[in-house]
């Protein structure tokens, strides 16, 4: 669902930053249990594997979008290769992203509550679908890579914990340093329109 002025907020996102490609992670769906527990987990893990600021920015690699909704340029969509491009993609929208990017296109993502997404989740097995369906298709179907993404994250958000409440003095400050850049890096991901 869109909010009536969120096609206007788009024009004029795309305007003022001379975008290529628009997109928008809107407010999802948290009814049922299982919603409530994982979606705000996924959406947070997206936007920490696709953070927006370097989707913007032209030097770095990283391009990502959000399906639910993207404006883009016609022209962008030409010299990025079409719709008939992606057709075969699992994930198109990151796909788009990345073509459009590699194309010389720019990119913004962001978050805002002009868009919603009405699409339910009743159960874990129906999120597990979703979360196995395109995590493991980003990491190009790679048991390795998977093995690495985990590796990753337990570093991350596991052992910084796990230092903070240590016994030992010296791990517990670096535990909690950990997590405050880790807030900091959350923080500067999101754009919110």
């Amino acid at each position: 669902m869109h909010a009536p002025h969120s096609i206007a907020t788009l024009l004029e996102t795309a305007e003022s930053g001379s975008y290529d490609l628009v997109s928008i992670t809107g407010k999802l769906e948290c009814q049922t249990f299982a919603e409530k527990l994982l979606i705000p987990a996924f959406t947070f893990f997206f936007l920490m594997l696709y953070p927006p600021a370097w989707i913007a920015n032209s030097k770095r690699r990283t391009a990502g979008a959000d399906g639910g909704c993207v404006l883009i340029r016609p022209e962008a969509l030409a010299s990025a290769g079409s719709v008939e491009s992606i057709r075969h993609e699992v994930i198109d929208d990151c796909s788009l992203a990345r073509m459009v990017k590699r194309s010389g296109g720019t990119l913004y993502l962001g978050v805002s509550n002009l868009t919603a997404s009405v699409r339910r989740y009743e159960s874990f097995a129906q999120i597990g679908r979703l979360i196995s369906r395109t995590a493991f298709s980003q990491l190009r179907r790679s048991t390795v890579m998977l093995l690495a993404a985990l590796l990753g994250l337990t570093v991350t958000y596991v052992l910084p914990l796990a230092l903070s409440f240590t016994v030992s003095p010296l791990p517990i400050p670096l535990g909690v340093l950990a997590w405050a850049i880790h807030g900091r890096l959350l923080c500067s991901c999101n754009q919110v329109l």
